[in-house]
């Protein structure tokens, strides 16, 4: 949502339309004419040459793999596909030989990436590429530059629950966004953790198991991989990441997510102006860094 002058909000809102558009064609995975399904079918040790948005998300995903030690890697795919095949048979048990297989073809270091030919080389056949926990932060740092001119006095986006908030400071509740309970149970139904109190003027990202989780029969697990384990992560219960950067909130939500709060606490020493809303499997949440709370 974009506040101000009529004619200058119609006008940017169609140029960020138009490359959400054109993201979307690039980074979606399960559209086999994406660029993206082209790169993960492309065969291993032979130089995919990148658009300049597929090049861009490959280079935050290096850096995002860098970052945190690499919790963070863009290339579970075979994971996720390998439980989401286990999930079709939930009568049988995983098979452990299955999921070697496919920890075998992950890791951002086995990726080659040449700078100079905007070009990216898959070193291991079966290697599969899956952006969802980058591309909705990557979006808002796209398009925020496309929206931050004279006659826009204030803005609310949402992509998918990967927020930016820029609104005059002095408005009742700038910056203030409810975050709610993932937790199941009818007495839990719409109950909210609380609000985050100074989000305004940054992004904000949250991951949990709740959405989005892979049907296994009667039961679920989540969609969230740990690419050290080859598991799905459960490490805590929901993350909230407060951050500059819409890339970082998505980035950093998913691998506290995966890796706990002591990955938290790094990140938050070493960004500015990140912090954290944790709830443990113990139901305390708990906030860090530059991240408040405010209970209901």
């Amino acid at each position: 949502m974009l506040w101000g002058n009529e004619a200058v909000t119609d006008s940017a809102a169609t140029s960020a339309i138009q490359l959400l558009n054109r993201l979307h064609a690039t980074l979606n995975r399960y559209d086999e004419d994406s660029e993206l399904a082209h790169f993960n079918d492309a065969p291993a040790n032979e130089p995919f040459a990148c658009s300049d948005l597929l090049w861009e998300a490959f280079t935050a995903a290096q850096d995002a793999y860098r970052q945190t030690e690499g919790v963070f890697d863009v290339t579970v795919g075979p994971l996720m596909a390998f439980w989401k095949q286990t999930a079709a048979t939930p009568e049988q048990l995983p098979s452990p030989e299955k999921l070697a297989e496919a920890k075998q073809c992950i890791g951002f270091d086995k990726l080659v990436l040449d700078e100079e030919a905007h070009a990216v080389t898959k070193t291991v056949a079966g290697m599969s590429v899956d952006f969802g926990g980058l591309a909705k932060g990557l979006a808002l740092d796209l398009v925020r530059p496309l929206l931050a001119q004279p006659g826009i006095t204030r803005m609310m986006l949402d992509f998918g629950g990967n927020l930016y908030l820029d609104s005059p400071d002095n408005l009742p509740n700038a910056g203030e966004v409810r975050i709610s309970d993932p937790r199941t149970g009818d007495h839990l139904v719409g109950k909210m953790l609380g609000s985050l109190t100074d989000a305004n003027h940054r992004c904000i990202a949250t991951s949990a198991n709740s959405e989005r989780p892979i049907a296994m029969g009667k039961r679920s697990i989540g969609h969230i991989m740990n690419p050290w384990t080859g598991m799905p992560a459960d490490a805590l219960e929901q993350v909230t990441a407060v951050t500059p950067r819409g890339v970082d909130s998505d980035v950093f939500s998913t691998a506290v997510f995966i890796a706990g709060p002591e990955l938290a606490r790094k990140l938050v020493e070493e960004c500015p102006a990140t912090g954290f809303i944790l709830l443990p499997h113990d139901d305390i949440p708990q906030a860090v860094g530059s991240a408040t709370l405010k209970t209901e």
